[in-house]
């Protein structure tokens, strides 16, 4: 059983299509964790799909969808100082009346990869802000999918010192650990101080 603990902690899930990762996933969400409900940010990567990031589409989508269910003061409490440069890595977080309430004319003279940066570091914000208020647990089904760009990302967002507290859970197929995005993801775990914990499943048993 892996707890939540105050530490940054990546799980990697590997196992065959139809093996229970989903089922396992489930089975861990379903155990109290702590004595606050966790946040729970959940996406899945799709072979055909060509968006930027797609390894964490999904999961801007979970977080979007659930800050629009908050009130305006309660999303101001978590936003990052830099709203803007976030809405331009991820648009989707415009759908957000609070974000969009916030949003400022893009600052001129910055080049893209400037912008990047600070729409990752405006990320790791957000994240350390909903981690500081509840366990967080963000988690992304079929990463084999997933693009090197957000593998690198992933690394960027919980790079010491002072990542956000969260549980990162990638799963993906056995087969196809050799991915660009597996690789770069697995780079960083390598020379990293975080927890990583790694499960492997094997045949379903009766």
């Amino acid at each position: 059983r892996v707890r939540l603990n105050g530490q940054s902690v990546t799980v990697h899930l590997q196992a065959e299509s139809g093996m229970g990762k989903s089922k396992l996933i489930s089975e861990f969400l379903a155990t109290p964790l702590s004595s606050s409900a966790p946040y729970i940010l959940r996406g899945r990567c799709f072979e055909r799909e060509s968006v930027p990031y797609k390894g964490l589409d999904g999961v801007i989508d979970s977080l979007s969808s659930q800050l629009r269910h908050l009130s305006d003061l309660e999303v101001g409490a978590i936003l990052p100082r830099d709203v803007t440069s976030l809405s331009l890595l991820f648009p989707v977080l415009t759908q957000i009346p609070a974000v969009s309430n916030q949003r400022k004319r893009a600052a001129t003279g910055l080049d893209p990869q400037e912008m990047r940066q600070r729409g990752v570091a405006a990320l790791r914000e957000l994240f350390a802000r909903l981690g500081d208020r509840h366990p967080l647990i963000v988690i992304i089904d079929d990463f084999q999918w997933a693009d090197p760009d957000s593998a690198r990302l992933l690394n960027e967002l919980m790079s010491e010192p002072d990542g956000p507290m969260l549980m990162l859970i990638v799963a993906f197929r056995p087969e196809t650990d050799t991915r660009a995005a597996l690789l770069t993801l697995r780079s960083s775990l390598a020379t990293s101080r975080r927890d990583i914990e790694t499960i492997e499943l094997g045949p379903l048993r009766d």
